[in-house]
């Protein structure tokens, strides 16, 4: 799987590009065997700094934006969600 990130400031907050491109398979009988490309393409980040601090940085909720592809499936269909980031509880990214 190749991975691409971009930083970009965006205001008081943050924002990084993030491309994630590999492969999927489907389950057999279920469509065309072999590996087919995927691409999850997507823009997350926070968009101000201060909630963050207010929080002593212990853990913070990104909004993430972008879209996926997968070849057989779909393409570039809109995703949508929130990613959290726990940096000195669990130090975890959910």
């Amino acid at each position: 799987m190749k991975r691409k990130k971009t930083w970009r400031k965006s205001g008081l907050g943050f924002a990084l590009d993030e491309e994630m491109i590999g492969y999927h398979e489907f389950v057999t009988g279920e469509g065309e065997p072999g590996r087919r490309p995927f691409i999850f393409k997507v823009n997350w980040g926070h968009e101000s700094l201060l909630n963050v601090v207010g929080k002593l940085g212990l853990s913070t909720e990104c909004y993430l934006r972008g879209t996926v592809t997968a070849d057989g499936l779909c393409r570039a269909s809109p995703c949508e969600g929130r990613l959290i980031l726990d940096y000195r509880g669990t130090n975890t990214i959910r």
